[in-house]
């Protein structure tokens, strides 16, 4: 399986009267693209606007953020499953635009629960910018508006924020905004399709011939969708190419994570663990492949089946050593553990990546932990506060929630509230030792 990432180093976007990519600058006909997503849009409206690195401005009310990506011409689409059929990820050549992204934002919906873990703020500019690895790119803002009277407006009034189900517009509206976004994503990236890039890498993983140790990464999904399938609970591990996971199939679908460590379909679209175990393939290690686990069983018995299917499958692959990540609480970190412990006993030695849930000292961080989790790489401890300063401009509305008050003024936060400060498969600037 051979794929290409043929890429463009975009320095700036700019609203025009027609799309294209001009000497480093996205032209994007904002006419054209409103026109493009409201033909499948179930809201009343849809806004864009562009956040520039250094800017005083504030992005509230993060959904996903996505990197623009689009096939060459020829057959296939990017994020298979919703944009087209579920087939040929992984393959071919994708357009990818370096240093932009889509970022979707909206007020909560009906029947929205978790309101919680909604807040997602990026900062473009100062002390919050430099733990924001999106203060870095150039963010094309699409933000969905939804009706301000009748029975959706009276939902999001509510204050109870642990509703157990959303009402069937909640669902609908919130399926709609993963469309849209990697819809607005493919669309942007189609303006480089006459344009030379500048870098082009190929992925594949050929067999190496070096007698180097096997290494599998087994991840673990909370929260995307794959080949545009959601609402899967399996007992059952897979094997995928990694070239599947870098060419869209994961898609996120689940926002009821803490936007610090949520794992955005950038993340997946530029998988740090991925890129660092193909660069060395065939130097020190032997990129093994991808066992993909969703650790949502809810019974101890399907949590034994899933966690024995994965460690089999990474023997299967030959592995000598795993990496997994990243690690979530709740049913989900059980079952991340009782992979740790399983592949550890059955001679697969293990390193996981995990981010602190802590709030207090003392506090152990992980609602599951096994003595054979001994090898942590740790991306930090998302629930430091800090103070953001005010700013001049806020895109996605005017309070934040959970009582934070005013977007737009000074506020004192939770850091787990900005955007990809702290998963462990992005760019994060934090770090976390023992002392």
């Amino acid at each position: 399986m051979h794929l290409e990432l043929a890429s463009y180093d975009v320095k700036d976007v700019v609203f025009s009267d027609a799309d294209g990519l001009v000497n480093g600058v996205l032209h994007v006909d904002k006419a054209a693209l409103l026109d493009h997503l409201s033909k499948v849009s179930p809201f009343e409206a849809i806004e864009l606007d562009i956040a520039r690195p250094g800017e005083s401005v504030r992005i509230i009310h993060t959904l996903d953020v996505v990197e623009p990506r689009a096939k060459a011409p020829g057959p296939g689409r990017v994020f298979p499953g919703i944009l087209g059929p579920p087939l040929g990820a992984g393959e071919g050549r994708t357009l990818r635009l370096n240093g932009v992204a889509v970022v979707g934002v909206a007020e909560p919906f009906a029947g929205e629960d978790h309101w919680a873990f909604r807040e997602g703020v990026i900062e473009m500019s100062g002390p919050g910018a430099e733990l924001c690895p999106f203060s870095k790119t150039v963010n094309l803002v699409v933000k969905f508006v939804q009706e301000q009277s009748g029975e959706g407006a009276r939902a999001r009034e509510k204050e109870n924020f642990q509703v157990d189900a959303w009402d069937d517009e909640g669902k609908r509206a919130i399926e709609a905004t993963r469309l849209l976004t990697v819809r607005a994503a493919e669309y942007l990236a189609r303006a480089a399709h006459e344009v030379a890039p500048d870098n082009v890498t190929s992925y594949d993983l050929t067999p190496s011939e070096e007698d180097l140790p096997k290494v599998v990464y087994i991840h673990h999904n909370v929260g995307s969708s794959l080949y545009g399938w959601s609402d899967y609970s399996s007992d059952h591990a897979m094997l995928l190419h990694p070239n599947e996971i870098m060419d869209g199939v994961l898609v996120l679908s689940d926002r009821f994570v803490e936007p610090a460590i949520r794992d955005c379909t950038y993340f997946h679209q530029n998988n740090s663990i991925i890129e660092e175990l193909y660069s060395r393939h065939g130097k020190d290690l032997n990129f093994a492949g991808v066992v993909f686990f969703t650790g949502n069983s809810a019974t101890l018995e399907h949590k034994e089946r899933e966690s024995d299917s994965a460690v089999k499958l990474a023997h299967a692959v030959g592995a000598d050593a795993a990496i997994i990540s990243p690690f979530r609480s709740g049913h989900s970190g059980v079952a991340f553990m009782m992979v740790s412990q399983k592949c550890e006993r059955s001679g697969i030695r293990v390193t996981v990546g995990v981010s602190q849930l802590v709030t207090g000292a003392g506090e152990p961080g992980l609602n599951h932990w096994v003595p054979e989790a001994d090898a942590m790489v740790v991306s930090g401890n998302d629930r430091e506060t800090m103070k953001l300063p005010a700013v001049e401009r806020v895109i996605g509305g005017t309070e934040l929630l959970n009582g934070l008050g005013r977007a737009d003024a000074e506020v004192e936060i939770q850091v787990r509230n900005l955007y990809g400060l702290s998963a462990p498969m992005g760019p994060t600037r934090l770090s976390a030792g023992l002392y």
